[in-house]
């Protein structure tokens, strides 16, 4: 993407349509990622990511903060510890759709980005 003749955002995919590169000059984000056979997102920059058997997201690890992804036995989001130490949790209802997502804080923390 061009804005005011400069290039401001350029993405590169693999065969299967996949990104494996970003550059946002306006985020200030330029990174490489890769995927899994099963096109799971392995790395995003410096941030790893780790899948259960069954594809869910378990953890995101970069540096020494790791969030980790907690699901029912029928893959139902539960919730996320956070680095800090903050867990939240879904509350479901009816059909296991999330109706309430309980936070302590008053801004949803970058860690809810997956990427």
């Amino acid at each position: 993407m061009v804005k005011d003749d400069q290039l401001v955002e350029e993405y590169a995919y693999n065969a299967n349509g996949l990104r494996i590169y970003e550059r946002n000059v306006l985020r200030g984000v330029e990174r490489n990622l890769s995927c899994s056979v099963e096109d799971h997102l392995l790395t995003a920059g410096t941030a790893t990511y780790d899948y259960h058997l069954d594809g869910f997201l378990t953890q995101k690890m970069e540096g020494s903060d790791v969030t980790t992804y907690h699901y029912s036995s029928r893959g139902e989001p539960l919730g996320v510890s956070l680095p800090d130490g903050a867990a939240v949790e879904f509350i479901h209802g009816p059909l296991a759709w999330v109706l309430r997502i309980p936070l302590s804080r008053k801004i949803i923390p970058p860690a809810f980005r997956l990427l």
